[in-house]
């Protein structure tokens, strides 16, 4: 599961507070940077401080963080920090229960449009969410697009093949698809794009490269914006 502050005091007042392994407070309206502390969710190597703006930095209306604390055994990836620069919550958690279910829970309070301020979308926070979602799913991440921002992903799941789209919802194109499908045990034989046009164009197999339980594709084909780009992926 992936929270926000409201989800998770939700579950912690029906008394799931040892399943998710975080305590939720008070909102807060001090935070100005959150930190990174760990290197794979985005810290850069050698930088004694990453930070990212909080979406109540900036904001012509403060959209409110809500102050949350892990417990025992859970981990946390990132802080916010006030102007003082002295910690006032910390960001995000990561919990494995005892039943094997894992949890990461963000400070962002999503009830109040943090989740969607221009200040929490950065390419920063693109390797976050991403690292995230890959421990939740064990490595097994159904598909992710990089190196484009406002671009969401579609799979679908058939017999003989793997369709993928990917919906440009920025006001600019993207020039070449780079994105990873996990979850994905079966061999490829080729990759195609559908064009503009309806017609099916076989790509080359470079195009393709196994990694894992996956592939990490890397197809030079443009996607317009607010255009969507079509992949599928036939297997053997």
């Amino acid at each position: 599961m992936l929270l926000e502050p409201s989800a998770l005091a939700a579950l912690c007042m029906r008394g799931m507070t040892d399943l998710v392994g975080v305590d939720v407070g008070e909102k807060i309206s001090n935070g100005i940077y959150e930190e990174l502390l760990e290197e794979d969710f985005g810290k850069r190597k050698g930088d004694p401080h990453t930070l990212l703006a909080t979406p109540t930095s900036g904001s012509l209306y403060p959209r409110l963080l809500r102050k949350i604390e892990p417990l025992s055994g859970a981990r946390k990836i990132s802080r916010i920090l006030g102007d003082d620069w002295k910690e006032v919550s910390s960001g995000l958690i990561l919990f494995e229960n005892r039943l094997g279910g894992r949890v990461a829970v963000l400070p962002h309070d999503g009830q109040l449009s943090g989740i969607d301020d221009v200040y929490f979308r950065n390419w920063t926070r693109q390797i976050v969410l991403r690292s995230t979602i890959d421990w939740l799913s064990k490595g097994a991440i159904p598909f992710f697009v990089g190196g484009a921002a406002d671009v969401v992903p579609i799979r679908i799941d058939q017999p003989d093949r793997v369709i993928l789209g990917i919906a440009n919802l920025s006001s600019d194109p993207i020039t070449k698809v780079k994105g990873y499908v996990g979850d994905f045990s079966e061999k490829v034989r080729s990759i195609s794009n559908i064009g503009k046009d309806g017609k099916e164009m076989k790509l080359k197999n470079e195009a393709l490269k196994r990694v894992g339980e996956g592939y990490v594709i890397q197809a030079s084909i443009g996607i317009d914006s607010l255009d969507v780009g079509i992949l599928i992926l036939y297997k053997e």
